[in-house]
């Protein structure tokens, strides 16, 4: 729990600190099952993004389908109060063989983020691209952002962009780095101007 909220702090530190290169700078973070059950999680990011003066449209919750499962009232609770707090909430890994639409209804993410293990599937096998092809129509109709992961390659990034999906993930576009390396490398002589 301490290094979850450690990890809540600095994420939300290098949000606002990313902004003054980037207006309007996102953060995605995911929380555990464990978490939620814990402590007050909603708390903990208001209490930071206070101090930070940072908007709750910049920050994205992420919470891992799988540790959904066994869903009670608390998780529902602290669901809707991280909605209402303005924050956007994404619902990770879906299709993971955990897959099941009735956390569509009962969560109301904003944001679907399908797995690479489907993504992967989808690639060589037509029956399971015609599925992840229907789940990006629904996506759609049921006004969801679709983030498809695990894109690691040219081909697909181009099969995947045929779906349309709002957001791609993946090495393919870049891969995990310390924050000074990122801002190098993807700011470049921008963050040596302010």
């Amino acid at each position: 729990l301490p290094i979850g909220n450690w990890v809540i702090e600095k994420a939300l530190t290098t949000c606002k600190n990313m902004q003054q290169y980037i207006p309007g700078f996102k953060v995605s973070i995911n929380i555990s099952y464990v978490q939620v059950l814990k402590i007050d999680i909603v708390k903990e990011f208001l209490s930071v993004m206070k101090e930070l003066d940072l908007s709750p449209t910049n920050v994205i919750v992420e919470l891992t389908e799988s540790g959904y499962l066994e869903s009670n009232y608390r998780h529902l609770q602290t669901w809707q109060r991280l909605k209402e707090a303005g924050i956007s909430l994404a619902l990770d890994d879906f299709g993971t063989g955990y897959a099941n639409f009735h956390y569509l209804d009962e969560l109301k993410p904003n944001i679907i983020k399908i797995d690479r293990s489907f993504v992967n599937r989808a690639m060589d096998n037509d029956f399971e691209y015609a599925l992840l092809k229907n789940l990006s129509k629904l996506s759609k109709e049921l006004d969801l952002n679709l983030c498809i992961e695990g894109i690691e390659t040219k081909e697909e990034c181009s099969k995947i962009l045929q779906l349309k999906p709002t957001y791609c993930q993946g090495y393919y576009f870049g891969k995990p780095y310390p924050y000074d390396v990122f801002k190098q490398l993807y700011l470049g002589d921008l963050c040596m101007i302010k």
